[in-house]
């Protein structure tokens, strides 16, 4: 498995994967919306391997959760952290007058 949506299929889909998780915050509509970002809520990874490994689902482990949210990081991170996009312009305008 390369994804969190790859697990999500592997349960058989975001209404039986909620249905498996026996949880009662966790609902298809909720798993349908990981299953679109592509992410599973740190909180519910515990609960996602164990139930895996009773369906015997493999593949599921805390360390492919890891490695999955640690690769949708890099792939995201923008060049500046999450500033906007000439953020900085005003710093370097104030320091250049104050020269």
């Amino acid at each position: 498995m390369n994804s969190f949506r790859e697990v999500i299929a592997a349960f058989g889909g975001p209404a039986k994967m909620a249905a498996l998780l026996n949880d009662p915050t966790v609902n298809d509509n909720l798993v349908r919306q990981w299953n679109n970002r592509d992410s599973i809520p740190a909180e519910y990874w515990s609960a996602a391997v164990e139930k895996a490994a009773a369906a015997s689902i493999d593949g599921v482990t805390l360390a492919a959760f890891a490695q999955f949210a640690a690769s949708r990081k890099v792939g995201k991170a923008a060049p500046t952290e999450g500033a906007a996009p000439g953020a900085d312009q005003g710093a370097r305008t104030t320091a250049r007058k104050a020269a």
